[in-house]
């Protein structure tokens, strides 16, 4: 499916900037039967401009837990949703998997993703609705124009891509076992040029390295036989669709 980046890859200051905070009007949904927010402790809001909606997710207190904004794009003659951008404030939480699901559950048109998926984050996200059997997820292929539907046993090293280039260049490095209490300090790379592993050692602090899933998700798919036959390959023109 689509490639896999670093999270830090994704500029979320323009999602969440101070017209988002100032100027958009968030009205409370009260329908949300169909998902579980936690014995209604968590609130969906939803506000709407000219280009995007936006349905974010939040605590008792207002607490912004989460936030997507979709734009409705039409792709061989169908209308979705897309994923322009999506972001937790809390990682790992399973919010951002909260506000997709309500999106599938409610919203009118299906539910299509970027070309472009983080490890650690949206991937997960995906993941988590394939293996879960509620939704019906598919991979539109943009070469081909054919749509299948994901089985829920997918291998993820057969659904997410990462550019041949970019595998090739993981290869070549050898110093990527790095200590997990420096993760906070390494997960971030620098955004001003265009190879995402280019690795500067020793010096940790210069942030140009690697979130510490996509690294392990790229030594486990060069490791396992079995993971070699479903080969990561470059899925850039391949999108992720949900529905109901």
């Amino acid at each position: 499916m689509p490639n896999l980046v670093s999270p830090r890859e994704v500029d979320t200051a323009t999602l969440l900037d101070n017209y988002f905070y100032d100027y958009l009007v968030f009205n409370e949904v009260l329908d949300t039967k169909k998902i579980d927010l936690h014995d209604n402790t968590l609130i969906i809001h939803i506000a709407v401009d000219v280009n995007f909606t936006y349905i974010k997710l939040t605590n008792l207190d207002a607490e912004l837990l989460s936030v997507v904004r979709l734009e409705i794009v039409k792709i061989f003659n169908v209308d979705y949703y897309k994923v322009n951008k999506s972001h937790s404030v809390i990682q790992q939480k399973g919010y951002g998997t909260k506000l997709y699901e309500y999106c599938l559950c409610y919203l009118d048109l299906p539910l299509i993703s970027d070309k472009i998926q983080t490890k650690a984050g949206s991937s997960n996200l995906w993941f988590n609705l394939i293996k879960s059997k509620k939704f019906k997820i598919y991979k539109l292929d943009l070469k081909t124009q054919k749509i299948r539907k994901l089985n829920p046993k997918s291998s993820k090293y057969s659904i997410w891509g990462v550019d041949e280039s970019v595998f090739e260049n993981f290869k070549n490095v050898s110093k990527l076992d790095f200590q997990e209490q420096e993760y906070e300090d390494i997960e971030d790379y620098n955004n001003d040029n265009n190879d995402l592993f280019e690795f500067d050692y020793p010096d940790y602090t210069k942030e140009k390295f690697v979130h510490p899933q996509l690294e392990v998700f790229m030594k486990n798919g060069l490791r396992s036989k079995k993971i070699q036959k479903e080969r990561i390959k470059d899925n850039i023109d391949i999108l992720l669709v949900g529905d109901k």
